[in-house]
């Protein structure tokens, strides 16, 4: 946070107040009192709290919080308004109205003050005006105990600190050393180590998006030359799929690289071709499984069936020769029977999430979203459904038994 700590310690030492607002000294303004009554952050749970439990009204409290540059208003719900002073006092800068999750900070400062929203600008407070907090009476019950000294006879004393003052401010010093890295911690805990995992996931699924686009254009290509297959296309499909499961140890690569020199080429070292057999037979086992994988021949329509199929060998298709010679539309479909001879097919797969966490919230917040039953059961695997789609022209005669199924 401020690496003067003992510069702004000796600025000042300050009662720390009670819970009681009553009990808590009113904030001055140029030496003014106003009506803001001002808690003490001294201790490491009442600087993480903050103002998150602070009504938004006048009279409230406002905190104040000593050898602090930085503050994050992460979790909270409303706006607040931020001072930042130096160890006189004065205002160096002020923050208005900042909002949820967000950083304030200022390289000079050596405490913060937190405020309502709106309460900067209704007090008049600007640059270079003294924010401070009263002193307790001298008949104070604490003061006359001496757990408290006197911050304005300090300052005044020529001989320099009290040893009652030296004593309370070496004692906060103490406690307060090391509480911004551990509320650092926390807040990467529980705010940033999260978005790093959801940074991470994007990244995962962006590159099982591009590996299932490009697997879906293969498994339109066999189909094109198999009469619209799906067997045929399921296994090209996981053919595609291979590098999400395949191994992710570069330096075995590295290896296996290096001893395949001769007539194998890189990449064909003794473990390399094992390797790639247990990686298919992982796609394929996704592939398979009509919960995780789907696929749909979007066209043509059974309809175009209906218009165009013939007899051949046995089987009913659509015919793909003589297109340049023949091109009739059908009446069912309204399609030509060149239209009909592109085939296009929508592959919809089951994406595992692998980042702590993430597998688990995210499929709760789809869960309201997508409310498609191959939807839920995809997320209730913690998965997300992702889709890629391939447009091709047929090379073969489409065997119309192929368009019925997923």
């Amino acid at each position: 946070m401020n690496r003067r700590m003992p510069t702004c310690l000796r600025s000042r030492a300050l009662p720390a107040a009670t819970s009681s607002r009553a009990a808590s000294p009113p904030m001055l303004l140029d030496g003014r009192p106003t009506s803001l009554h001002v808690r003490e952050a001294e201790g490491f749970i009442a600087r993480a709290v903050g103002l998150l439990r602070a009504r938004c009204a006048a009279g409230a409290e406002v905190l104040r919080i000593p050898r602090c540059a930085a503050i994050h208003t992460f979790g909270m719900r409303r706006a607040i308004d931020v001072a930042f002073v130096g160890r006189d006092d004065r205002v160096l800068r002020l923050v208005g109205s900042l909002g949820p999750w967000r950083f304030a900070w200022c390289r000079r400062a050596c405490a913060v003050w937190e405020l309502p929203a709106g309460e900067l600008h209704r007090l008049g407070v600007a640059t270079g005006t003294r924010l401070s907090v009263a002193p307790p009476p001298p008949g104070d019950a604490a003061f006359a105990a001496g757990a408290l000294c006197d911050p304005a006879a300090d300052r005044a004393s020529a001989r320099g600190p009290t040893p009652r003052c030296a004593t309370q401010a070496g004692r906060r010093a103490r406690s307060m050393r090391g509480a911004a890295m551990v509320e650092f911690l926390v807040v990467g805990m529980f705010v940033l180590l999260p978005l790093t995992f959801a940074t991470l996931e994007l990244a995962q699924l962006t590159v099982a998006r591009h590996a299932l686009d490009y697997a879906t254009f293969e498994a339109a290509r066999s189909g094109a030359v198999n009469g619209a297959d799906r067997t045929t296309m399921r296994r090209a499909l996981a053919r595609g799929l291979i590098p999400l499961f395949a191994p992710a140890d570069s330096l075995a690569t590295l290896r296996a690289g290096a001893g395949g020199g001769g007539a194998g080429g890189a990449g064909a070292g003794p473990g390399s071709e094992s390797e790639a057999v247990a990686a298919l037979a992982r796609a394929s086992a996704e592939v398979l499984r009509p919960d995780l994988t789907r696929l749909d021949i979007e066209n043509p329509s059974a309809a175009a069936a209906r218009d165009f199929a013939v007899i051949e060998a046995g089987e009913r298709v659509i015919p793909n020769d003589g297109l340049d010679q023949r091109n009739p539309r059908g009446t069912q479909s309204g399609q030509s029977l060149r239209e009909a001879n592109v085939l296009a097919i929508r592959v919809r797969y089951c994406r595992r999430l692998v980042m702590p966490i993430i597998d688990r919230v995210v499929p709760a917040l789809l869960r309201l979203s997508l409310l498609d039953p191959l939807d839920q059961l995809c997320l209730a695997q913690r998965r997300v459904p992702i889709e890629a789609r391939a447009v091709v022209h047929m090379q073969s005669p489409l065997r119309v038994a192929q368009l019925e199924g997923g």
